[in-house]
């Protein structure tokens, strides 16, 4: 009898330790198996720290060339950690649930971005002043060409081009380019540029859309876009903007602009110069459930704040059939497309 419960004891001992073990092993591929993922040889070498450092900023390259644009999807979850793609080339991008954060730097995308709802995609080089570009078409190997583009948005989730705050001394414009734009009702986003009065336009954090045949770009009521100091958002030549969510112009720092702009037939020359050309002007729409907003953050927090800059809607042919509110000592100004190094309209 003594025997017997030695052997059950043991037996018990036994069982609780295989649990254990059991149990071990699932936290350990909870905590390591991203780093299988990552393309590691091993997790057993890997410390906790490590992981976390690891798995806060991932760099990732994209594709050799344009007929070898990559696919990826969003693997790193929460606030806190972010996946970077780094130049290269890339088919579909996808932030594709709530709590991806993925950051861009200096791509060249072929297919569509897809940001879901509650994920956030941000072009942003973190302050080294390179890298802040997107292009929907082959820059890295031909002379670029707006005409071929096919890489294109579709925003349910939040999207930045740029950063907040951003001075002269320790930033660089950002610029994003896609054949179609969509930004879909709860989507959210940010363009934001440069606090330099004497930048030159042509320089603006832009996000633009419409390049390549039967590109356009399109809001739906839901939708909301924050257009900040020194910053555009542009609809190609030729193409047509469709806008039915609200668009904040907020350039609230005097000699700044933030704008929404049908681009004319006007061809900048590597000097400065320029021709124009007739016809083709894109065309913006805004319709009735658009919500146009001018406001100076700054003075709204403060009134005794004299700080400005102008907003503004440039286009050959715009229609306005929403709301349209100018907060106090704001600028609203409607006129024709313009780009030249005098920034005059």
């Amino acid at each position: 009898m003594p025997v017997v419960l030695v052997l059950a004891n043991r037996f018990t001992a036994m069982k609780s330790s295989q649990n254990a073990l059991t149990f071990l092993t699932a936290q350990y591929r909870a905590i390591y198996g991203r780093a299988y993922v990552k393309g590691l040889a091993s997790a057993m070498v890997l410390t906790s720290a490590m992981v976390g450092t690891y798995a806060h900023a991932a760099d990732i390259t994209g594709g050799e060339s344009w007929d070898a644009a990559k696919d990826f999807t969003d693997s790193v979850s929460g606030s806190d950690t972010q996946d970077i793609l780094k130049q290269g080339y890339y088919n579909d991008i996808n932030a594709d649930k709530s709590g991806d954060r993925l950051r861009l730097e200096s791509i060249n995308l072929k297919g569509t971005m897809s940001i879901a709802s509650g994920a956030h995609v941000i072009i942003s080089d973190n302050g080294s002043g390179t890298g802040r570009d997107l292009y929907g078409w082959d820059t890295f190997t031909q002379t670029p060409d707006p005409d071929t583009a096919t890489g294109s948005l579709e925003n349910s989730g939040k999207f930045d081009v740029g950063r907040d705050g951003e001075t002269e001394s320790n930033a660089v414009s950002a610029q994003a380019h896609f054949h179609n734009i969509h930004l879909g009702a709860g989507s959210e986003t940010g363009i934001r540029g440069i606090t330099d009065a004497d930048q030159a336009i042509e320089d603006y954090t832009t996000m633009a859309g419409g390049y390549g045949s039967g590109g356009t770009v399109t809001s739906d009521s839901g939708s909301v876009v924050h257009i900040k100091n020194n910053s555009q958002l542009l609809v190609a030549q030729g193409s047509s903007g469709s806008f039915n969510g609200t668009v904040n112009f907020i350039p609230n720092k005097t000699g700044t602009n933030s704008f929404i702009r049908g681009e004319d037939g006007y061809s900048a020359g590597t000097d400065g110069s320029g021709s124009w050309q007739e016809g083709n002007a894109a065309s913006l729409d805004f319709g009735e459930d658009s919500y146009l907003i001018v406001k100076n953050q700054l003075t709204e927090k403060n009134p005794a704040n004299t700080e400005q800059g102008t907003a503004g809607i440039y286009a050959a042919n715009a229609n306005i059939n929403g709301k349209v509110s100018i907060r106090d000592n704001t600028t609203l100004r409607l006129d024709g497309d313009f780009i030249d190094t005098t920034k005059n309209a």
